[in-house]
């Protein structure tokens, strides 16, 4: 999903992530969201960062750079 919480206040922005991990949870899938919006790292089991098109490293959550991408 791109952006899937911009348009909305961050209560509302909430619940839609709330949502997407209680689906991703009982249908045992990936929810795949694009987001600037940095609160939404702390809903994450895994971030993926880019910059300038590579790939970042990033720290607290699971980390993926572009040698194991």
């Amino acid at each position: 999903m791109d952006e899937p919480t911009s348009a909305l206040d961050w209560a509302n922005g909430a619940e839609v992530v709330s949502l997407l991990q209680r689906i991703a949870r009982e249908q045992k899938t990936t929810v795949l969201m694009v987001s600037h919006d940095d609160r939404i790292k702390a809903y994450a089991d895994r971030i993926v960062e880019l910059k300038d098109g590579r790939l970042l490293e990033q720290e607290g959550h699971h980390r993926v750079s572009s040698a194991s991408a």
